[in-house]
């Protein structure tokens, strides 16, 4: 590089090889006498490339005088003009031109140069669609995260060069960019952007936000990288066509304030029990606060059980069945059809709710109430939970309580005890629709069970969590149905489980405020030894904190032992084995839920039950080695 502002060597691996890269794709050299407008061309870094690799005529534009007479000592056709005068842009770009064809044009790092480019914009997709061709932008990213990071500590540093050059007038991150090229008519069909990890903002050495490795950087790179993909490009490299304009230019007005309602019911159903969605479509037609909509996800449903749904929901009071809806999902898992239910919803809030749950009237009445004292924090209400099985009412379905309500679930969040133990069922929790919206954050679809316990543990520690305290749903357990419990294995669930931990072990956690108190309560209970009992006689010495950590030490290494058992080759092999066994009541499976209670002795002898099984010993083979 020289000492001239702007001039720029070219490379394949940075902004001007990634240029050329679409070049290649989308230009079209095809035409006789064609040639390629560089537009705010500076010194002409891509005008060697431009005419060996693509044949055509380079012409460069500048408001810089001398960029543009070095370029023509070097060989090449240059014109100097501003493009800036308003109704002067579009003839000045054909005078340049000619009548001569233009296969390509490029304006590389020129965008952000122009007050308002709209007549540029305008005049660039004329030209295009007067020739059938393509133009390649590149375009400074102003959310990098070296210059949002520094932003959210107060730091904002202009520069001669680079993402905040001095001489920028207009910044863009993706979304802008986007509205700006559509509302002028030019789409993209092509991207390559420059990614630099650390920008020509990544300043002062030893800053510990931008220092890899510091609990805040990671922090900051989990939010950053959830939230939208492009914390890592440099510049946008875009390859566009001319199409229809989608809107104004100018920027954005405040949005209108919009009749979407407080909260988005997520219904998941796979159809199969057509008497409990209609009582839980009931208790929603009972609720003392109307102001939600329902969003019903069916699952993998044939046309006789979608007709079954549409039925259900045309049976509802007409106000109710005006702000319900059905989607259709034939894809994917339980978490698929949450994050479906994310981008259907229109409320501030979204809760799920299972087409066999209940809720009482007061259930979103609750949430409201919450939501005006702690606004933005995830809302949750107190769930009980009841066995129930399925009878035939008079030649019907029909459902019956099968014990009373027990109170099983904790009545105030804790994350700390949540880390190990999930105690709100998704009902009893309403999620701020602006985490996803704004923050990126979705259901992991890689995870076929305990994804509702995942998003919760993510969604509390990025805003934390307001208790109602009160009772406003039924947890139904169907020990003698179906239900998610027995679709999924046990060995599924633990190691959905292990999977969540292994997540939550690999990022910064942020801790609601007063979850300080519970760890240190914990840790207090360890170090506080047991009082001695009453007794004459001396009692022996004993290392508490020691002991409670070997039997820590042997819980987790008999845990990580029986999950290596689950997922060997051998167990697996050996299903059918067991499932034949099971249905002949030889053996019962475990519920994960009961492996995470058992005690040690408890976990030995399921080992021990494993490894002396006959499934075990006949496939020894697989073993040897």
């Amino acid at each position: 590089m020289t000492e001239r502002k702007y001039d720029n060597a070219y490379s394949a691996e940075n902004l001007y090889g990634h240029a050329m890269a679409l070049l290649r794709d989308h230009a079209d050299p095809a035409a006789g006498d064609a040639i390629h407008l560089d537009i705010a061309c500076g010194y002409g870094a891509i005008a060697e490339v431009v005419e060996a690799e693509l044949g055509l005529r380079y012409v460069g534009v500048d408001i810089d005088e001398p960029a543009v007479e070095a370029l023509r000592k070097r060989g090449f056709e240059a014109h100097g003009a501003s493009l800036a005068e308003p109704g002067t842009v579009l003839a000045a770009l054909r005078r340049i031109v000619a009548g001569r064809s233009v296969a390509s044009i490029t304006v590389l790092d020129g965008l952000e140069h122009f007050p308002d480019g709209t007549e540029l914009l305008a005049a660039l997709r004329a030209l295009l669609a007067e020739n059938s061709a393509v133009v390649v932008f590149s375009i400074p990213n102003v959310t990098h995260r070296d210059v949002g990071y520094k932003l959210a500590l107060g730091s904002w540093e202009y520069t001669s060069t680079g993402l905040l050059d001095n001489t920028h007038v207009r910044l863009f991150g993706e979304l802008e960019l986007e509205r700006v090229l559509r509302a002028a008519g030019l789409h993209r069909v092509g991207r390559n952007d420059f990614l630099l990890s650390r920008s020509d903002q990544h300043y002062p050495i030893g800053h510990p936000v931008l220092q890899p490795g510091t609990t805040i950087n990671q922090f900051f790179n989990e939010l950053r990288d959830q939230a939208e993909p492009n914390g890592r490009v440099n510049q946008f490299v875009w390859a566009c066509v001319p199409g229809p304009a989608r809107e104004s230019s100018s920027a954005s007005a405040p949005a209108a304030p919009t009749a979407d309602p407080f909260l988005s019911v997520v219904v998941r159903t796979q159809g199969r029990r057509p008497a409990e969605i209609e009582e839980t479509l009931l208790c929603l037609a009972g609720q003392t606060n109307t102001d939600f909509e329902v969003v019903v996800i069916a699952h993998n449903v044939d046309v006789a059980t979608q007709i079954q749904i549409e039925g259900a929901i045309e049976g509802l009071p007409d106000w109710l069945r005006a702000a319900s809806k059905l989607v259709l999902v034939d894809h994917g898992n339980r978490a698929t059809l949450l994050n479906t239910g994310l981008d259907e919803a229109r409320g501030r809030y979204v809760v799920a709710l299972d087409d066999d749950d209940l809720v009482f009237a007061h259930w979103v009445e609750s949430f409201a109430t919450l939501e005006k004292k702690y606004p933005g924090r995830v809302l949750r209400s107190v769930c009980g939970r009841q066995e129930s099985d399925r009878v035939a009412v008079r030649q019907g379905a029909g459902t019956r309580a099968e014990s009373a309500v027990s109170m099983i679930y904790a009545k105030e969040f804790s994350f700390i005890e949540h880390l190990s133990l999930n105690s709100s069922p998704f009902m009893s929790v309403a999620l701020p629709r602006a985490l996803s919206r704004d923050l990126g954050i979705r259901f992991d679809e890689s995870l076929t069970t305990t994804e509702d316990w995942d998003y919760l543990l993510r969604a509390v520690s990025t805003v934390g969590v307001a208790d109602s305290g009160r009772l406003t749903a039924i947890y139904r357990g169907w020990a003698a149905q179906e239900s998610s419990i027995t679709e999924h294995v046990r060995e599924e669930w633990l190691l959905n489980q292990y999977a969540v931990d292994r997540k939550i072990d690999s990022q910064p956690i942020l801790l609601p405020a007063g979850e300080t108190r519970a760890i240190r309560r914990l840790v207090r209970e360890r170090q506080t030894p047991p009082p001695p009992p009453p007794a004459l006689e001396p009692v022996p010495e004993r290392d508490v904190d020691a002991e409670i950590n070997e039997r820590l030490r042997e819980r987790d290494a008999l845990h990580h032992r029986l999950v290596s058992l689950l997922e060997s080759r051998s167990w697996r092999a050996s299903g059918a084995m067991r499932a034949v066994g099971v249905l002949t009541g030889r053996g019962r499976p475990i519920k994960a839920s009961a492996v995470l209670l058992m005690t040690n002795d408890e976990l030995r002898a399921v080992i021990e039950s494993i490894e002396s099984s006959r499934s075990w010993k006949w496939t020894k083979a697989l073993r040897r080695g």
